[in-house]
């Protein structure tokens, strides 16, 4: 299953409590962050996931020559005006890669290929099985539409025409189209310098001996995976254990080295959470620390030197949705390219999901069946715990729940999310 990046806005998204919206958190987040302006020109093969800092336009236009887009005969319509059956002599043959194709004979045709340039005084052509071929000559049974089977100069791109325009992210599809029309490279936007790490003396790292009580560490492969699908190289910056001497330190150290710091752990208000007084210490200023969100309420965010700072909760689910909350945004942003909202669909739910009010709630679900109207028929996957991802991987997307509105009852309507293979842009 592909992961759909979360962005939706709803005027009902009111902050509670003392927290920030949804909305809110999203739109303080951005104004903290600087757009990419550095770019550099890279070699098509390695462009991939960068996004364009410059426009590209087709250097000719394309098709670049009038070609056969079929297997089949080169004709003249005049041959054709008497009626059928109509047998005509081969006189030749051209395919693709020929240079210049030969002035078709009058009362004559010629094999061609696709890809092949049309002959001179040739205009259609007739499929290999549209014809029957004896001794020489080729019998046609209908006369063919002018222009038939010809792919014309200049029918697909006009020269100039914008063939990739900046703030696209690059993907086989533009290399192809650039490669087709003869560049070699594209200028991108710098890729943002992005450091992960993770908090808690309770984590162990990667595949190293978990002792009793232990967790292996699932947030920092989750983000850096997460960040590689959207073209970056972030960098591991490890796990950081729960004291607050060393996180300053290390907040120190890395000040200013990095566009943007993601952690998870240490942001809400328990006794070993020596994050948000750490990022002080060291110099960071705080913009906001709790979203009217679930799972995940405690997200910081702020800057430290020249840096952002993205801090999401250390439960794997919560951070999740942090991340496509809020750092695919910021990501985004500091790549040079716009935000791209996913728009919901809406759906109606099988059972009811429980839900209080006070906070947006994401919730994984599947679907069961689509409605007589073709509306997907959800079911919620999980209890609604923060700690697991398992839900979330079994799940078709995520319903939502707005802070406003309390349990989703058995056939109502609701936005949904779901999770698209590869990636729609």
């Amino acid at each position: 299953m592909g992961e759909a990046a979360i962005s939706i806005s709803c005027p009902c998204d009111a902050p509670v409590g003392g927290m920030l919206s949804v909305d809110e958190a999203r739109q303080r987040l951005y104004a903290l962050l600087t757009p990419a302006s550095a770019t550099e020109s890279l070699p098509l093969a390695e462009a991939a996931g960068r996004i364009v800092a410059k426009p590209l336009h087709a250097s000719c236009p394309m098709p670049f020559f009038d070609n056969s887009a079929m297997d089949g005969f080169a004709v003249s319509l005049a041959d054709f005006e008497n009626g059928p059956p109509h047998a005509l002599p081969i006189s030749g043959a051209v395919a693709a890669g020929d240079h210049g194709a030969p002035a078709l004979a009058p009362g004559a045709c010629m094999r061609i290929f696709t890809g092949a340039p049309i002959p001179l005084n040739a205009d259609a052509v007739v499929p290999f099985e549209q014809a029957a071929e004896e001794q020489g000559c080729a019998a046609f049974f209908k006369a063919p539409r002018p222009g038939a089977h010809i792919r014309r100069a200049g029918c697909d791109i006009a020269r100039d025409d914008v063939l990739v325009a900046p703030g696209t992210r690059m993907s086989g599809r533009y290399a192809g189209l650039l490669a087709a029309n003869g560049h070699l490279s594209v200028t991108v936007y710098r890729q943002p310098r992005i450091g992960v790490f993770s908090t808690g003396d309770e984590l162990v790292a990667g595949s190293g001996e978990r002792r009793a009580f232990e967790l292996h560490d699932a947030n920092r492969p989750m983000l850096l995976m997460m960040l590689q699908e959207m073209g970056c190289a972030p960098v591991d910056l490890g796990i950081l254990p729960d004291d607050p001497f060393e996180t300053r330190q290390f907040l120190h150290r890395h000040a200013g080295d990095f566009d943007l710091l993601i952690s998870s752990g240490a942001v809400s208000v328990g006794g070993r959470d020596f994050l948000k007084g750490a990022f002080s210490s060291a110099g960071g200023v705080i913009d906001s620390w709790k979203v009217a969100l679930k799972p995940g309420k405690p997200v910081m965010f702020g800057r430290i030197d020249k840096t952002a700072f993205l801090g999401l909760p250390g439960n794997p689910m919560a951070a999740w949705i942090g991340f496509q909350l809020f750092g695919r945004m910021a990501v985004e942003r500091l790549s040079g390219r716009a935000t791209q909202p996913v728009e919901p669909v809406r759906a109606i739910t099988e059972g009811v999901i429980r839900h209080r009010l006070g906070r947006r709630e994401y919730v994984p679900v599947r679907v069961v069946s689509h409605t007589h109207r073709g509306q997907p028929l959800l079911a919620r996957i999980g209890h609604g715990g923060s700690a697991s991802l398992y839900p979330l991987c079994f799940a078709d997307g995520v319903a939502i729940i707005e802070a406003t509105t309390g349990d989703a009852e058995a056939g109502e309507e609701l936005d949904f999310l779901p999770f698209v293979q590869g990636v729609l842009e």
